[in-house]
């Protein structure tokens, strides 16, 4: 090619340049870039001519790093999602075990206040009955002095079937409050262990429920991300196209 010819080419590579411009092109890089991968198979762009394919070699390239960097920071915020939705979740299950924990102290304390009570009421009665028994034994008159011997006998053994006739009622009567205070601590313990049996169950299925939860946002994290990813891809396939036809057009 003669001297004229190169500059003519040069002039008319100039002016196409002045068609085209992108943010994607430089012309010097562009020209390094061809000679480095000029041999490297890519895709067919026959129809170009080599300043054409300097051109959008150097252009896809810089168009695919971009993408690569989009590509990067969305799989960046989609990890970033699903740690949070996980943290969230620890969160939830940090706060269902604290309430349950909270009522289950509570209900244990109201439980023993109650048996405290109980135990208090049954001592209560238990002193009432002796003390009853106390008062009527010390009310049966004695054998008075004087008697025959034989109406003494009588008389003592009259007092002593009397006494344990007393005792006897005694006992029968701390039996029943026993009974009955052993009966009262029985439907409090039933009562209690139904109440924080419902609150285990219900901490269970709040637990079950957050486990479903966090299995759904993270699948429709990920859906979103393969979706934004595809979304992604699909951008920069417009990109090639149009710096390839603003090339093929212009330059």
């Amino acid at each position: 090619m003669s001297n004229e010819s190169s500059v003519v080419k040069v002039q008319l590579d100039e002016s196409a340049l002045a068609h085209y411009a992108s943010q994607y092109y430089d012309p010097v890089k562009a020209k390094e870039y061809y000679e480095r991968t000029k041999k490297l198979k890519g895709r067919d762009e026959g129809e170009l001519s080599d300043t054409q394919k300097e051109a959008f070699g150097y252009a896809k390239t810089q168009i695919t790093e971009e993408k690569q960097r989009t590509l990067k920071d969305t799989a960046t915020k989609q990890r970033e999602a699903i740690e949070n939705i996980r943290k969230g979740a620890e969160a939830m299950r940090a706060a269902v075990a604290a309430r349950l924990t909270e009522l289950m102290t509570k209900l244990e304390a109201a439980e023993s206040e109650q048996r405290d009570q109980i135990a208090a009421r049954r001592a209560e009665k238990l002193q009432a009955i002796a003390d009853k028994a106390t008062k009527a034994i010390a009310s049966l008159p004695p054998v008075p002095p004087g008697v025959s011997k034989e109406r003494a006998a009588e008389l003592a053994a009259n007092r002593r079937a009397e006494i344990a006739a007393i005792k006897g009622d005694s006992k029968r009567e701390r039996e029943q409050v026993a009974a009955d205070s052993a009966a009262e601590v029985e439907k409090l313990s039933e009562g209690s262990d139904r109440i924080k049996g419902s609150a285990r169950g219900s901490a269970n299925l709040d637990r079950d429920a957050i486990v479903k939860g966090v299995q759904g946002a993270i699948e429709k994290a990920q859906k979103d991300f393969d979706t934004m990813k595809e979304a992604v891809k699909a951008k920069y396939e417009t990109k090639y196209q149009s710096e390839y036809d603003a090339i093929k057009n212009n330059l």
